[in-house]
């Protein structure tokens, strides 16, 4: 069973904290981060991972239905809840796949209604869903890109060097964000074999002994071996056989 983690945009502080109060009844929900401004939401997304975002339309730098449009787009997993006091948007609401949309001044039946409708789905959902077919990166020259995870081989940390890098059926790059921040993005074909390596599962062609507590995976498309710890091989036999 998925985790409801729950991110509330909204600018009327006294509201966040009444949505908030409210899903603190419900087990098995989790407020993971709030913001008033719509230019927050994509960074805390991205930061935070939530499964459910509800959100106010009319918030400063940009409207609910601008931020519901994007999330819709890069985030297609993420069920969106619309509380507003503007009837006049719940068309263009449920044009963009909103899940729900509540009128301002709301009853906390009508919230919790909502969020058990939410969860129901994602009990239904496979977590590689939820965690999303594309992820963002940040370059060492501060682009974000968005690329796709099943065009990932393998991630690397060389020692001795501050960046990452991400190899793809397109290319590399060279990123700023660490391999913990680029594995809490990634769907659950990818598991961390070494404390220096990601791999994307669906691209192993072998697992090979080097000695008699080394090994390394060979990957489709790939001339790299690729180090497996001693300590995450039975694990990785496992995860392959699955």
């Amino acid at each position: 069973m998925l985790e409801a983690r729950v991110l509330i945009v909204e600018d009327n502080e006294d509201v966040r904290e009444h949505i908030k109060t409210i899903i603190n009844t419900q087990a098995d929900f989790t407020v993971v981060g709030e913001c008033g401004n719509g230019n927050e939401v994509l960074d805390l997304v991205e930061k935070y991972h939530p499964n459910i975002v509800l959100l106010d339309i009319e918030i400063p730098s940009r409207t609910g239905i601008d931020v519901a449009k994007d999330l819709a787009e890069l985030k297609p997993g993420i069920f969106l809840i619309f509380i507003t006091g503007h009837s006049e948007f719940c068309l263009t609401a449920f044009e963009i796949k909103s899940l729900d949309y509540i009128l301002k001044p709301f009853t906390e039946e009508r919230v919790i209604s909502s969020l058990l409708r939410a969860k129901s789905f994602l009990n239904c959902l496979n977590p590689a869903f939820v965690n999303m077919s594309r992820i963002s990166i940040k370059t060492r020259g501060g682009t974000i890109i968005f690329i796709e995870a099943k065009s990932i081989s393998y991630i690397e940390k060389v020692k001795g060097i501050k960046y990452i890098s991400i190899y793809t059926d397109h290319g590399y790059y060279n990123i700023t964000e660490t391999l913990n921040d680029i594995e809490a993005k990634l769907p659950e074909q990818f598991y961390r074999c070494h404390k220096s390596f990601i791999i994307n599962l669906e691209r192993v062609k072998a697992l090979v002994r080097d000695g008699l507590n080394t090994f390394h995976v060979l990957l489709n498309n790939s001339k790299q071996k690729v180090s497996v710890s001693k300590y995450h091989y039975d694990e990785l036999i496992k995860k392959l056989n699955s």
